[in-house]
């Protein structure tokens, strides 16, 4: 009753559709393979997903004053003139105030006098001589003389151009 089985070897056995084990686990290590790069994938576009949620969150809480600091600019610019004439002491401290919780907001004034003339930040609207000007690519670097209207960005990005005459 002690028949001996002779035992073939493991890599030989026939799996089910005729292929050697080897190859069957060759095949299956390809599809795990497949398996791990796809998940690879999801998690990298899952990472960049939140990544540009993140960005795109703190782009608009910088920018969630943007409204409210263009509808305050020009009527403030134009209060700080008028106090200027009236010289009031105490109008100018509310105005200085103002405009210190507008820098603290990420406000910042573009001061280009004595600058090369930067069409990203300025805008030329003047020639000395007081003719209307265009800056000239050809000619040697304009420098900025004199700003006509001053010119903010806010939180790096700018709000408006200042209006300057250039030499």
């Amino acid at each position: 009753m002690n028949k001996k089985v002779k035992q073939q070897p493991v890599d030989s056995v026939p799996a089910n559709d005729g292929s050697t084990l080897d190859e069957l686990i060759e095949k299956l290590n390809g599809e795990l393979e497949l398996a791990r790069e796809k998940e690879r994938r999801a998690v990298a576009d899952y990472q960049n997903l939140v990544r540009r949620n993140r960005e795109e969150k703190i782009k608009i809480a910088k920018f969630a004053a943007l409204d409210l600091v263009e509808t305050i600019l020009e009527p403030l610019t134009h209060l700080s003139l008028a106090a200027e004439q009236i010289n009031d002491q105490g109008l100018s401290m509310v105005i200085s105030q103002l405009w210190m919780k507008l820098n603290e907001a990420g406000l910042e004034e573009i001061n280009p006098v004595g600058q090369e003339f930067n069409v990203n930040t300025m805008e030329a609207v003047a020639d000395p001589s007081g003719e209307s000007s265009e800056v000239k690519e050809d000619s040697k670097k304009q420098t900025v003389i004199k700003v006509v209207s001053k010119g903010y960005k806010l939180n790096g990005e700018v709000i408006r151009h200042s209006k300057v005459i250039v030499s």
